[in-house]
């Protein structure tokens, strides 16, 4: 029922409102101060390309590799949402083509 949806988000919003969220490394003044961020960044790094930069290797404690596969992974993560924006433009010109009123339930790529 309506009543109950009400109250379900309600509780919901209330829950979010108590969570506590973490600071990223950006949003405080200390860690810009600090290696904060170039800590932020390295964990990342471990993170997306694990089988490059395993968190036990003494690669992580250099500056110069850590900046070239942080610049890489950036690389990487651009071709990817190139690729996508692509494939989601082949969508919108098959997709007019084949389904009535398809540009009218479906958010073109140039407004993604």
């Amino acid at each position: 029922s309506g009543k109950e949806t009400s109250d379900m988000l309600t509780n919901t919003a209330s829950r979010m409102a108590k969570a506590s969220w973490p600071e990223m490394p950006w949003e405080e003044e200390e860690a810009l101060k600090g290696d904060g961020l170039w800590q932020h960044q390295r964990a990342i790094l471990q993170k997306e390309l694990p089988a490059l930069l395993p968190k036990d290797s003494k690669a992580t404690s250099d500056p110069q590799l850590l900046k070239i596969l942080l610049s890489k992974l950036v690389r990487l993560e651009q071709n990817f949402a190139a690729r996508v924006h692509k494939s989601k433009h082949r969508d919108d010109v098959r997709g007019k083509k084949i389904v009535p009123g398809y540009e009218n339930h479906h958010v073109k790529a140039s407004d993604d």
